[in-house]
């Protein structure tokens, strides 16, 4: 839209002369008026939507380009301190009984297996733990595996995990990690 031409076509009528056109005709020309007055109004500010986009992106970059470079420092407190657990069934042994550990597997290291006895073992152990908390011991007799599988990825219990790593990060893999260090029964996590 050319600002000037188009001005020059609405004002050929000079608004002294308005009275002389009839209701008609002047509600057309006030109502396009209008119309035009909003396509300028947007055309502006779509404007400086685009230089402000066009700044944002730059500045974005520039963000972007600053975390690619921080990045080894993240890297070196992931390695430090991120870590995944599993729950493995062990082979079974002569008398037929499967016994678990939880295994906390962390970047550059070995696993860490912690050992939480046979299937009964636990479900009574994490039954008393919850006693108080119906909706959880619901979920463990339901399928103890998955629950403890989201509870050691997710929960409170990879927090007391994180706990121990942060303690003492190096000396880790020589601490003594078992179902009654991960739930224990005098001091109570819900």
């Amino acid at each position: 839209m050319n600002n000037m031409l188009d001005k020059r076509k609405l004002e050929f009528i000079p608004k002294s002369r308005h009275d002389k056109l009839s209701d008609v005709e002047l509600q057309n020309l006030l109502s396009y008026r209008r119309l035009y007055n909003k396509c300028i109004i947007r055309q502006k500010k779509i404007e400086k939507d685009k230089i402000r986009l066009k700044k944002d992106k730059e500045a974005l970059k520039e963000w972007m380009s600053d975390l690619t470079s921080q990045k080894h420092f993240i890297n070196k407190l992931r390695e430090k301190y991120a870590f995944s657990c599993s729950v493995v069934s062990l082979p079974p042994r002569k008398s037929g009984k499967v016994y678990y550990n939880l295994t906390i597997s962390r970047k550059g290291n070995y696993p860490k297996n912690c050992s939480l006895g046979s299937e009964e073992t636990i479900k009574i152990h994490l039954l008393e733990f919850y006693k108080g908390n119906s909706k959880v011991r619901k979920e463990i007799k339901k399928d103890w595996k998955t629950w403890l599988k989201n509870e050691t990825n997710n929960g409170n219990t990879y927090l007391r995990i994180l706990d121990i790593i942060l303690k003492n990060p190096t000396g880790f893999k020589n601490a003594t990690i078992n179902r009654g260090v991960l739930f224990p029964w005098k001091t109570l996590y819900y």
